[in-house]
């Protein structure tokens, strides 16, 4: 028995906890304010990505029992007198998912309910901080209903005008509670062509012309839209006084079906966006910052911060793609070629920009936000050039090693011969701003291959000159004659090397002699004249 009460005692916990609401926009009728309560915002810090939809509709329309019904909760206190029960916003306190996005359903207090009302900021909040916007109606969409909306049609106009394409629209649901089933006509039809009719004007009434106007301004800006009408929830009439006592399994099949086409309806709905999809958090930061904004209940001051998030996520959404595709310049590359990247995806992020923020250079200083832009794409470019730079070492490193393979284990006399091929392969592959650099170094690593060979070619005059004394000194043969036979035993001797040990080409032999002869340092050719100018002497005296 114990252990029976404690677990009713459990499931009724729970069910109230469920079942809680949390105020969102607090009214304060005294100095008619709204404010956002920190409990909504603590909330909201735990979502990772949220779906909002608002009911907004006249008072005693059936917003909290429809609410009720779609979350399957007795959570939206209905109001049973003259004034209406819910006061500014709120939020039920339930985690429902649509895939991973959590679904919020907003409450809101009946237009024209109270003449210290905020009908205009709960119908700019709507339009504003939703995905899915929800008119609620009872029997009939009224004339001043349509007129209540004539703020989000201006506002929402205003933002069509001037092209500005970020702004995310929600989805526009009408619903129709028809208890009294008046209508029967197909519901596209009944939309469009009896609540969303315009209506004649031969006297041209301004009235009536506002509500033409709104009817227009709602057909073209509001292509997804539909209509709901709900049927009686239960078919004993005496019960509808006692409608917060009645649980959802003993409403009628005929409503529930129609209640679960709606929620499937409202579940098409996408994660609210300012350009991005955006965190509890955010959100809650969002509404926060506007809710001042939205006391002004005009269009401009709204508009102008609403344009400063607009600025602020487009600017981070075409750097982004700034970045994106400057990353997909394989790295190294010369200079030149980022460069002209680099100028051709500016221009284009910022053609972008200029294009997204058209029509918003008279709300807040796009130029700002321009030049923030252009030194941000700036920072990212001197961080490519780094990067390039860290890249281009590495690689022109292993090019330089690569070229170097070539000549490996080959004699100095044929490496000084492949010197050009070896160069030829490095400025073949190398790139990026280091290439020079490698360069040089593979060049001086190849001249000190080259000057070991004309230290050879120093050795070799000398050892001639010497043989050519010993002939003089031995055989008494005269200068001309010794230094001639000399020469003639050495060039035997390395054209025997060259064609046999080295097996040099004719071609390769003339450039090995050129590179040799040619590459003569002063000292080396001073030692050669002195050891010949010390023969000749010799050979006189």
């Amino acid at each position: 028995m114990l252990k029976t009460n404690t677990l009713l005692i459990l499931v009724l916990l729970s069910t109230i906890l469920e079942a809680k609401t949390i105020q969102f926009f607090r009214p304060n009728y005294n100095n008619m304010t709204l404010s956002i309560t920190e409990e909504a915002i603590d909330y909201l810090k735990e979502i990772h990505s949220l779906i909002p939809v608002t009911v907004i509709g006249p008072r005693k329309s059936g917003k909290s029992f429809l609410l009720n019904s779609l979350t399957k909760t007795s959570g939206f206190e209905l109001g049973h007198g003259s004034l209406p029960q819910t006061k500014g916003i709120e939020f039920l306190k339930k985690k429902i998912y649509n895939k991973e996005h959590e679904v919020i359903y907003f409450d809101t207090e009946g237009l024209s309910s109270n003449p210290l009302g905020f009908d205009k900021n709960i119908v700019l909040f709507g339009l504003m901080g939703s995905s899915h916007l929800i008119i609620n109606v009872r029997n009939e969409l009224l004339f001043n209903d349509v007129l209540s909306l004539s703020l989000m049609s201006q506002l929402a106009q205003y933002y069509h005008q001037h092209h500005i394409s970020s702004f995310h629209f929600p989805i526009l649901t009408w619903v129709v509670e028809d208890y009294n089933q008046i209508m029967k006509m197909n519901e596209h039809d009944l939309l469009f062509n009896h609540f969303l009719k315009e209506k004649d004007n031969p006297d041209n009434e301004s009235l009536i012309t506002e509500y033409n106007e709104i009817i227009q301004t709602i057909k073209q800006l509001f292509p997804v839209q539909r209509l709901f009408v709900i049927p009686e929830p239960i078919d004993d009439h005496y019960q509808f006084t006692n409608l917060d006592n009645i649980k959802y399994d003993i409403l009628n099949q005929q409503y529930r079906n129609k209640i679960e086409e709606l929620k499937q309806w409202i579940f098409t709905s996408e994660p609210f966006k300012l350009h991005e999809i955006v965190t509890g958090e955010q959100y809650g930061n969002y509404a926060k910052n506007f809710i001042n904004e939205l006391m002004k209940e005009k269009i401009s001051p709204l508009v102008s911060h609403i344009a400063e998030y607009f600025g602020e996520s487009l600017l981070k959404e075409v750097l982004d793609k700034y970045n994106q595709r400057m990353g997909a310049i394989i790295l190294p590359a010369d200079l030149d070629y980022i460069q002209e990247k680099k100028e051709l995806y500016a221009n284009e992020s910022l053609s972008l920009f200029d294009k997204q923020m058209y029509g918003l250079d008279t709300l807040l200083s796009t130029q700002s936000l321009r030049t923030k832009l252009i030194n941000s794409i700036n920072e990212s470019f001197q961080l490519y050039i780094f990067s390039n730079e860290q890249k281009s070492h590495s690689f022109n490193s292993g090019v330089m090693e690569e070229s170097l393979m070539i000549i490996k284990d080959k004699s100095k006399s044929v490496a000084v011969t492949m010197k050009d091929v070896v160069l030829n392969h490095y400025q073949k592959y190398s790139v990026g701003p280091t290439k020079q650099y490698y360069f040089k170094l593979l060049k001086r690593q190849l001249d000190l291959i080259t000057d070991d060979m004309r230290w050879d070619v120093l050795i070799s005059v000398l050892l001639c000159f010497f043989i050519a004394f010993l002939i003089m000194k031995f055989t008494r043969m005269n200068f001309c004659k010794s230094l001639t036979l000399s020469i003639i035993a050495f060039a035997i001797l390395t054209l025997f090397m060259i064609f046999s040990v080295w097996q040099l080409s004719i071609l390769d032999t003339i450039k090995l002699l050129f590179f040799a002869v040619t590459g003569l340092s002063q000292s080396q050719i001073l030692i050669i004249l002195t050891c010949f100018c010390c023969l000749v002497i010799f050979s006189i005296f």
